[in-house]
């Protein structure tokens, strides 16, 4: 059950008496009654980097190395971030997962050949429960290093078309390691997440076979999915920009949906997506007693591994008031249904005041924070239900929310 895409999107909203956002209450102002929001929230999405670059030790190498690397260190974790205001929390309770892997191959090496990853560089593999400045800088560092560390006199002839095709390969887990340090980097993988190829040179191919050969196309059984290769092909001068220079890596390039960008401001490694997320706004509330504990109950549908006590996960209470362990049929395949369990004590109150949360746990609550939205014609509120830590970035789950509400006066 996994998908690729945003951490949180909105399924759908379904409403006893409920209208919509932006429209008018179809109750009585102040009336209680019960909706069901349904979402679903899944990790980040572990990234592997392969960057094939040229490894020519002359200036002209050490040129597009330095380009190459400046890109990455400015822009890579942009491009796979959505954007803060739509989708990525900034809320210091959500744990959001660091999943980064990267492979730095100099193409003149043989393969088979030790090349920069997690099998020769620790520093090339991190992985957090948390994102944070400190740990997307070590991780980012390391790559920019390997990058300039590339350079080489091998002596072989130049195949980043091949080398990317093999490493891919490996990746992907449709070829078996040819060597020690190609085993541990394979090892080294987290269970799923993207592959990201980026090519950068100066020079054109030298790989035996047509261009089309090296395409990376989705098989059945692959451990990740490839997101569209990149290339970058800046002439020796960095002055002249366009296809066609090239013709082995731009008909590659070309074929994979992409071309060569410009070698001035070429963007490689920005994303440009566009966010799926949106506000939740309803003229309503859920109704919180004297203790601050919600009518609302949260149900995942997930994957059959156990409910997670460490995600404030639990086994459903049946009709008896038993927790136990439950699996459905979810349309034709099996699933299990946890419950998110709501905080209780000093955590709940720290989730309904503190914005830091420093006595939270995982879990939800609803909060008295400020999170009041005009998008809605001001007569509107989000949905102020706040979870923390890992509950809803650690696994992928379809979420149904179910709350008793109320309608707030105009």
């Amino acid at each position: 059950m996994r998908r690729r895409g945003a951490a949180l999107c909105l399924a759908g909203v379904g409403a006893l008496g409920a209208g919509g956002c932006g429209s008018d209450p179809v109750v009585p102002a102040g009336s209680v009654t019960q909706l069901s929001l349904s979402t679903c929230s899944s990790p980040k999405d572990a990234r592997v980097v392969l960057i094939v670059v040229d490894d020519d030790p002359t200036e002209q190498g050490q040129a597009v190395r330095a380009r190459l690397a400046e890109r990455f260190h400015s822009t890579f974790e942009r491009g796979v971030h959505l954007p803060v205001e739509t989708c990525t929390s900034t809320d210091p309770a959500v744990w959001v997962p660091y999943d980064r892997y990267a492979v730095v191959v100099s193409p003149s090496r043989p393969l088979g050949a030790d090349q920069a990853s997690p099998g020769t560089d620790r520093a090339l593999v991190i992985r957090s429960e948390r994102e944070t400045p400190e740990a997307m800088a070590a991780w980012t560092d390391a790559v920019v290093r390997a990058i300039f560390k590339a350079g080489t006199d091998a002596g072989g002839a130049f195949r980043p078309l091949e080398a990317q095709a093999h490493w891919a390969r490996l990746l992907l887990g449709r070829e078996a390691p040819a060597s020690e340090s190609e085993r541990a980097a394979v090892e080294s993988l987290p269970v799923a997440g993207a592959v990201q190829i980026f090519v950068g040179s100066a020079r054109d191919d030298q790989s035996d076979l047509d261009p089309r050969e090296y395409l990376i196309m989705p098989e059945a059984g692959d451990r990740f999915f490839v997101d569209l290769p990149r290339a970058m092909t800046p002439d020796p001068s960095f002055v002249h920009c366009g296809s066609g220079r090239l013709p082995r890596i731009d008909a590659w390039a070309k074929e994979n949906g992409t071309r060569p960008e410009l070698c001035v401001d070429h963007g490689l490694f920005d994303a440009g997506w566009v966010a799926d997320c949106f506000p939740q706004c309803m003229p309503l509330e859920p109704v919180v007693d004297e203790s601050g504990a919600s009518h609302c109950r949260v149900l995942a549908t997930t994957d059959l591994a156990p409910c997670d006590a460490a995600l404030g996960w639990a086994d459903p209470v049946g009709s008896d008031g038993v927790r136990r362990p439950r699996e459905i049929d979810y349309y034709g395949s099996p699933a299990r249904l946890c419950e998110i369990l709501e905080l209780e004590g000093p955590a709940l109150e720290s989730c309904r005041h503190d914005w830091d949360c420093t006595e939270c746990g995982p879990g939800f609550c609803v909060t008295e924070l400020p999170g009041s939205s005009d998008v809605c014609r001001g007569v509107s509120a989000l949905w102020p239900i706040r979870f923390t830590h890992s509950s809803l970035t650690a696994r992928f789950a379809y979420v149904d929310v179910v709350c008793d509400i109320e309608h707030l006066t105009e």
